[in-house]
């Protein structure tokens, strides 16, 4: 097996851009603290460099789990639809239907119940009998994954721009401090609601995608050797 298809250079930005966003968001919060005296006096090298991106990819991965669960919570609260429990091409559901359960020898009666893994299936064999439909799709889950990962990440500068606009508040300014954490909060929530939303029309668009390209081989006869006689 090609390791370099379970795994793309696009997966490893997914979590890196995302850990090096966090990272930064805890360094400027950092310098509000003590522990800022240490972290200046860190020398910057090549090999600092290379431990810095590692880093950054471990704790992108890491805060990828939080970030998940962030948009599930979400995505209850503003009560987003998993498009992937449907079949949203209202022309063609009944003829997705009808390849569906000729291909993979579903009865009539499970017309009723489609799920993700019903969508699954269908995806699953769209990449390997049309590999450039399932690139698309995978292309498609690269940028949701990495717009999954950013969520995190901005809920980190919100709280640090809340923080530092404390700090002028109570050091120096309290016109500036009142500003930077309305600003803050306005513009990581706006951020985040953008994300999310952007999150749903790339799975949607995932989703037309591959069932559209399952119906078009079902009907180009491209999946007759899926099912025994």
């Amino acid at each position: 097996m090609d390791v370099s298809k379970q795994f793309s250079f696009t997966d490893f930005l997914a979590y890196l851009f995302p850990g090096i966003m966090s990272i930064f968001g805890i360094y400027f919060l950092l310098m509000l603290s003590p522990a800022y005296h240490l972290l200046s006096q860190t020398s910057l090298d090549i090999t600092t460099g290379f431990l810095f991106l590692v880093f950054s990819y471990v704790v992108g991965v890491i805060f990828s789990g939080f970030s998940s669960n962030l948009v599930k919570l979400i995505e209850k609260l503003q009560k987003y639809k998993d498009v992937r429990k449907t079949i949203p091409l209202d022309d063609f559901r009944d003829d997705i239907w009808k390849a569906f359960q000729d291909v993979f020898g579903q009865t009539p009666e499970s017309k009723l119940n489609w799920s993700r893994t019903h969508y699954y299936l269908c995806r699953a064999l769209v990449s390997e009998k049309m590999p450039s439909i399932g690139a698309r799709a995978d292309r498609q889950s690269n940028f949701a994954l990495f717009r999954r990962n950013l969520v995190l990440p901005i809920f980190v500068w919100l709280i640090t721009g809340i923080v530092w606009g404390v700090s002028f508040i109570r050091n120096s300014s309290l016109e500036w401090g009142i500003l930077l954490i309305v600003a803050t909060i306005l513009v990581s929530f706006f951020s985040i609601k953008t994300t999310v939303d952007r999150l749903h029309d790339g799975e949607s668009r995932e989703t037309r995608e591959v069932l559209l390209g399952f119906l078009a081989g079902y009907k180009a006869k491209m999946f007759t050797s899926q099912r025994k006689p």
